[in-house]
């Protein structure tokens, strides 16, 4: 993705509003957030994220384990 060069893939039961204000608190540069896939009874989303630079993409490995 051109600008937003460093990605991770993550399963989550958190909503897309919720990793959006953990981005927004916790990135320095632009990010990306993009929905993979959901399963059919809601409760698993996959997210793309794709970041900036590549410290954001390592606060976001870092920090992802506190709030999944």
């Amino acid at each position: 993705m051109t600008g937003h060069p460093f990605g991770i893939q993550v399963t989550t039961a958190l909503t897309a509003a919720q990793l959006e204000d953990w981005l927004t608190q916790n990135c320095r540069g632009s990010y990306s957030l993009n929905v993979v896939d959901v399963t059919p009874d809601l409760t698993k989303k996959i997210f793309a994220v794709f970041f900036e630079t590549e410290h954001d993409r390592e606060v976001f490995r870092a920090g992802y384990r506190q709030i999944r």
